[in-house]
């Protein structure tokens, strides 16, 4: 017996664009100012990675955020003037933004989408991380 199945069952079955829908939402109302449950910053990263991994799996409307992103992602990576930069340099570059600058949590909710479209760009290892939160959602979407 499969512990996903399980709490696919418990929860009812959202399906791929309902937890989108649902990670959204707890993004937008767990970061707005003057809420009396709020997200961390950490939190709010985190939240917006699953979610962004999620979106990406559910395609259809909610697939458009990470289009956009990917096609800013390939300007910045397909520009000769900056020399070789390449995916691994962005989602390195990413994380050291993420961690040295103090962000608000609704920032950090844009960085976490921005990250979920850059792993799943750069392979390796980051798409691996990408990979086991699209695995772990897949189980909670069923």
């Amino acid at each position: 017996m499969y512990i996903a199945a399980d709490s696919a069952v418990f929860v009812g079955g959202l399906g791929a664009g309902g937890l989108a829908l649902v990670l959204a939402v707890a993004a937008i109302l767990g970061t707005r100012k003057g809420g009396d449950h709020g997200l961390g910053g950490g939190a709010a990263l985190a939240l917006a990675l699953v979610a962004g991994v999620v979106a990406m799996g559910a395609g259809k409307i909610w697939g458009a955020p990470d289009d956009l992103i990917s096609r800013a992602l390939k300007g910045i990576v397909g520009v000769d003037a900056l020399g070789e930069v390449t995916y691994a340099a962005v989602s390195i570059l990413l994380v050291l933004v993420v961690y040295f600058v103090r962000w608000s949590p609704r920032a950090r909710v844009w960085f976490g989408l921005v990250m979920a479209t850059a792993f799943s760009l750069t392979g390796g290892i980051w798409a691996e991380a990408t990979s086991i939160i699209a695995d772990l959602a897949v189980g909670v979407a069923v």
